[in-house]
């Protein structure tokens, strides 16, 4: 029996144009079981951020319905999402949400921080050097945010997205900094964490990350 790990049913929403509003999903359905790599596709602007940014409860439908592990969201009470989202998932934005200020270090542990505050600070540190080495980054730990490439960077926040070894992944065109090669090893490393059982769900323009996927969905700009 499939092991659901994410479901959305009858996703509409609108967005912002000018001074009126576009919709830029209607009645779509999404599911992501456990092991799977589900690849979200289309044109620029036909709602992949944005439906990957509703599944992860950071914006609210007009319409639908999301279960995250069984559990419904609940848009309403926007303070019970932070805690499922923590227990879950891990996600990778374009815009990468790192502490630019902070080293390479403190951006890794910032999830510890919330959900494993006693956890040990040595174990802290040997799994952000762990989390590193999965994702080929060669960086030392004390080093700035703002001497990373952008390419070291956007590796860098999928380490942080998955310090918590979480169960669902989400990644929003994660191998747009990256080259071939790098994206090979990228798409190695999805198929890697699919065998453990992580579900990953991904939004990419990259046919190297689509041939990773065990499918693909494609939206059409409305």
């Amino acid at each position: 029996m499939t092991h659901l790990l994410l479901e959305a049913y009858g996703v509409d929403k609108t967005v912002p144009d000018g001074a009126t509003r576009r919709q830029v999903l209607k009645g779509c359905d999404l599911t992501l079981a456990a092991g799977e790599i589900v690849g979200i596709m289309g044109p620029s602007g036909c709602g992949k951020t944005t439906l990957l940014d509703i599944v992860a409860g950071l914006k609210v439908p007009d319409r639908g319905q999301v279960y995250l592990c069984g559990t419904p969201l609940d848009y309403t009470k926007p303070a019970s999402l932070p805690p499922l989202r923590r227990e879950h998932l891990g996600f990778l934005s374009q815009g990468y949400g790192l502490l630019t200020d902070e080293s390479v270090y403190e951006n890794l542990v910032l999830p510890l921080r919330f959900q494993k505050p006693t956890l040990p600070r040595k174990e802290w540190r040997a799994l952000a050097e762990q989390k590193l080495q999965q994702v080929g980054l060669e960086v030392a730990l004390e080093k700035k945010i703002n001497r990373l490439s952008g390419g070291e960077k956007q590796r860098l926040a999928l380490a942080r997205a998955l310090m918590r070894n979480p169960r669902i992944l989400i990644a929003d065109e994660p191998s747009s900094a990256l080259d071939r090669g790098r994206t090979e090893h990228l798409g190695e490393l999805f198929i890697q964490l699919a065998a453990q059982g992580t579900g990953v769900l991904l939004a990419t323009h990259d046919p190297l990350l689509a041939a990773a996927c065990h499918r693909v969905q494609n939206l059409e700009t409305l």
